[in-house]
């Protein structure tokens, strides 16, 4: 399997994104990052539509407008007028009409919502399901390489993207590396009956029938060390941190996640020693 093209694709327009990440406050046009891709304007535009279901521009002003609700969120009372100028706008009047169109309500609206503090949790049965995955052992900081390979070859047998569900098995490790040489065994996994065929080049093991106690984190949440996320599961569920693999699900409803948009849900396997648990588990769902 030849999964070069896929491979060099997923490079490219990974980097790109994470160039209008860093670079929201530049006049970012479409042909400084066709240059910066080395393709033409109109195959970036079609291409990044195809891959990440936006165009490259759509991105820049849609996360524009997601720091700007972030930043209202966060600084009640300054003026709109500031955030819509720092957003790219030259009044409030546009800002307020780009913001309802993507955000569905006013900006002012957002001056009375708090940001999570804490990632929120849940006790959750999870069944026995099939798995395909790239064992990756290495240096923590090169993982993503193993996630980019899964992706390609998924591309590569022709695997719908709404049927590719993430998920990273044994992240404990990952999670706290001290540093990022910090070597890890992981597994990049996709679930296996959505995908309903087999991908060449993949392993094939199973996520065994598991309680678990699930935090859902999004950007700005901060992820505790592991004895305050086992204080927590014990003091507000009763459940205690069993051995097991840890396991993270993708949550991202972007193919390519800026740092503002993040979204995760960490799966810690829990026990009832003490027939103390408080909270019934829940049943998982598949549903993104």
């Amino acid at each position: 399997m030849d999964i070069g093209p896929q491979l060099r694709q997923i490079s490219r327009f990974g980097a790109l994104a994470r160039h209008i990440d860093m670079h929201l406050d530049d006049a970012l046009t479409l042909a400084e990052l066709a240059e910066l891709a080395c393709m033409s304007r109109h195959r970036l535009d079609s291409s990044f539509q195809a891959y990440a279901q936006e165009t490259p521009m759509s991105r820049v002003w849609r996360l524009r407008l997601l720091r700007a609700k972030q930043q209202i969120m966060a600084q009640a009372q300054r003026p709109l007028l500031d955030v819509a100028l720092d957003a790219g706008y030259g009044s409030a009047q546009a800002f307020s009409r780009a913001f309802q169109r993507v955000h569905g309500q006013a900006p002012s609206t957002c001056r009375d919502l708090q940001r999570p503090t804490r990632a929120p949790l849940r006790i959750e049965a999870l069944p026995a399901m099939p798995i395909q995955f790239i064992p990756y052992a290495g240096a923590a900081a090169e993982l993503q390489h193993a996630s980019n390979e899964l992706r390609a070859r998924a591309m590569h047998t022709g695997i719908a993207r709404h049927k590719r569900f993430g998920w990273l098995v044994d992240v404990e490790a990952k999670l706290y590396a001290p540093r990022e040489s910090h070597r890890v065994n992981v597994q990049a996994s996709l679930l296996s009956k959505p995908l309903e065929a087999r991908i060449p080049g993949l392993d094939s093991g199973n996520l065994s029938a598991t309680t678990y106690a699930v935090f859902s984190f999004q950007t700005g949440i901060p992820l505790p060390t592991r004895q305050a996320l086992e204080q927590r599961i014990e003091q507000e569920t009763g459940w205690m941190l069993a051995d097991g693999a840890w396991l993270r699900r993708c949550r991202n409803a972007q193919y390519l996640p800026s740092v503002l948009e993040s979204r995760f849900e960490l799966y810690l396997p829990v026990h009832d020693a003490h027939r103390s648990a408080r909270l019934r588990p829940l049943p998982f769902i598949l549903e993104k």
